[in-house]
């Protein structure tokens, strides 16, 4: 392949093809090959081609492929890689200065709305407690009530002194419910960091997801180092190393049985590599900044963090711009669907996370389009809103994958997601889909490249659900069909337990593994399994799912179990709560009204009791009109309060 002077004049490509095919990822090459291919660079017969080649030899094969296409195909295979924000641009900007030059010009757009929370994060003293015992979805929903607002600090003065007498943090911790967006801050804060536009004191950044330790078994400090970047081994002072995503280890980090080493060619467990690291014995010199949920990072010692960061969430405004871009506004569609998230308060807290946002838009534009909208509802409880997103995914698929095939790999999904509820995973690899029927690699625009979300690196591929909800969602799935047929306990997880026949006793088996101090966790898959006795949630999923559903006597008998639990709780704990989200969900809704007309009328005085003061408690938790202004001076005793003490913090303004 040659080239005349003039014709070689702006195709850096040519000239740096080494680094590209040292820094391609599978993930990078199959977003140039489709863009590639939607240009008309590329067939589908030498798509097909490329991807049965090994990595280093398609990155390669596709240089020669395109280069023998002329100068135009070059230039669009240069301006993929410049405008992709794939594993590939990353490291070529990053860890190559001859590459970068010829990208300092490259514009991009920085201004959408999912990135707009992104520019600051709040500082924060620590963990509260919601964080360290509540469901993120809980923690949302206390964010609500939240008086005050902690102090807001600037992307580019996270990892500054904050004085001119102060020193700069060894350890900053970033946490934030899933889907906040923590991934998405450290891609941006590196790629700004790359364009100098902050924090030019640094003079080496590496970034690792942590996921990608978990293929292995033991390791050492270099290695890590080599993993993040393969062509360094030690790092220069004023150097970061951001470890992104605490609570993807599947081992937890353990301070208090950690086995201490200070020689960086040691190898030790990941997570022992890790708690080193943040002690100071492995990597002194070297600034730390870790993303994380807040369950994970609640086993650092806060004495080993210097600041403690948190990502705020999306305000009002954000929403609805985020909404707008995902809803087409037809004769009022987008103004009903923000009236119907104003009337429901836990709805518009989930909308705070902007992963969950694009999820709850999605499935609220689908429904006002798949149904009459003009006398059907819209969805009001987690379990239709996941229900009628998975049916928008079953329907988009359609088109490429027939029918059997889609529910049958619906009731694959469920069990892998079940898997990870089980162990606490969010994160699997392609043992852990085989194991469950799932084939790699993943065909694209299947129902399961929808559902799973695939990760490249130059050492494994991961894939994960798009929301931490999706997963209980179809891990609740899974669980109400195999629940039927069961004889073992499902939660026995391969191991040896007492008998267990009919969905009745596997129900009560999930609530009493929620009803447990360690079963914080389960608590949004049992409001999904209760959703699941809903008729009208059988109906939306009719012809979804893995076996025909059908209506079943169980939801009546679910209820009076349910409610039964709630007549003997001694406190109103945020567990109690739960169950009565587990009515709602079920469309159980009369002894909500009952306690909000008492409320409203007056006459609650003399009708409480554990069931009822349950009842009350979530709707001081939903329902905006308690949160704002509550009433409780007639019909609370020293007694009750003291039991509604922990509750009373979802009000603004209480009498």
């Amino acid at each position: 392949m040659v080239f005349r002077n003039n014709d070689m004049e702006g195709l850096w490509i040519l000239r740096y093809r080494r680094q590209v095919a040292s820094s391609a990822c599978p993930e990078s090459l199959q977003e140039i090959m489709t863009k590639l291919q939607a240009l008309q660079m590329l067939t589908g017969d030498e798509v097909k081609c490329l991807q049965e080649l090994p990595l280093p030899k398609r990155a390669e094969t596709l240089m020669d492929t395109v280069g023998g296409k002329g100068r135009a195909s070059l230039q669009a295979f240069q301006q993929c890689i410049e405008n992709s924000r794939t594993h590939l641009y990353q490291r070529m900007r990053h860890y190559d200065p001859l590459v970068r030059k010829h990208l300092d010009k490259v514009e991009y757009d920085d201004h959408h709305p999912l990135l707009a929370q992104l520019d600051s994060v709040l500082m924060v003293e620590g963990l509260t407690d919601a964080q360290l015992q509540e469901h993120d979805v809980v923690q949302l929903e206390l964010e609500q009530a939240r008086l005050g607002r902690p102090k807001v600090l600037s992307l580019d003065k996270m990892l500054m002194p904050l004085s001119r007498v102060s020193l700069p943090p060894r350890i900053t911790l970033t946490v934030g419910v899933a889907g906040a967006g923590k991934t998405t801050l450290v891609r941006l804060f590196v790629e700004k960091w790359t364009r100098g536009e902050f924090c030019t004191d640094i003079k080496s950044v590496l970034s690792l997801n942590l996921w990608e330790l978990n293929i292995y078994d033991r390791l050492s400090a270099e290695k890590l180092v080599g993993i993040a970047c393969p062509s360094t081994t030690t790092l220069p002072a004023s150097s970061l190393l951001i470890l992104d995503g605490l609570d993807e280890l599947r081992a937890p980090l353990d301070f208090s049985d950690s086995v201490g080493s200070t020689d960086p060619q040691k190898e030790l467990p990941p997570e022992c590599l890790i708690t080193n690291i943040l002690r100071g014995n492995l990597l002194p010199d070297v600034n730390v900044w870790i993303t994380s949920r807040p369950e994970a990072a609640s086993k650092i010692p806060g004495g080993l963090v210097d600041r403690m960061t948190e990502i705020s969430s999306l305000g009002s405004n954000e929403i609805r711009d985020i909404l707008e871009h995902l809803i087409h506004d037809t004769s009022g569609t987008m103004e009903r669907v923000w009236d119907h998230l104003q009337c429901h308060r836990a709805l518009k807290a989930l909308c705070s996370v902007p992963t969950l946002c694009h999820i709850i838009g999605l499935s609220l534009g689908f429904t006002l389009h798949a149904q009459d909208s003009s006398y059907q509802p819209l969805p009001d409880t987690l379990s239709a809103i996941f229900s009628w997103y998975l049916k928008a995914q079953f329907c988009d698929s359609e088109a490429v994958e027939q029918q059997t095939n889609a529910r049958r790999m619906v009731g694959n999904l469920g069990k892998l997601a079940f898997q990870g509820v089980l162990r606490k995973r969010t994160v699997y690899y392609k043992s852990d889909l085989k194991s469950c029927g799932i084939e790699t690699p993943i065909s694209p625009g299947s129902l399961c490249s929808r559902l799973l979300v695939t990760q490249n690196s130059p050492s494994c591929v991961s894939f994960s659900f798009p929301h931490l909800l999706l997963q209980e969602f179809l891990a609740a799935v899974h669980y109400h069909s195999a629940a039927k047929r069961a004889i073992f306990d499902l939660f026995a997880d391969g191991g040896v337990s007492w008998p267990k026949l009919g969905f009745l006793n596997h129900y009560k088996s999930a609530t009493q593994r929620v009803l447990q101090a360690d079963g914080v966790h389960l608590s949004v898959f049992l409001r999904f399994l209760s959703g699941l006795l809903s008729p009208q949630i059988l109906r939306i999923l009719a012809g979804c799912l893995p076996s025909k559903e059908e209506s079943s006597n169980q939801r009546g008998v679910v209820i009076d179990h349910l409610q039964s639990l709630l007549s003997a709780g001694k406190t109103i704990s945020s567990r109690m709560v739960n169950l009565v989200c587990c009515l709602y969900e079920m469309g159980h809704t009369e002894l909500i009204n009952t306690v909000n007309e008492a409320l409203k009328s007056g006459t609650l005085r003399g009708r409480l009791n554990p069931l009822t003061c349950s009842a009350l408690a979530y709707l001081l938790r939903v329902s905006g009109s308690c949160a704002q202004e509550t009433n409780l001076n007639q019909c609370l005793n020293y007694g009750l309060v003291q039991n509604f003490l922990p509750q009373l913090q979802y009000c603004t303004n209480l009498r």
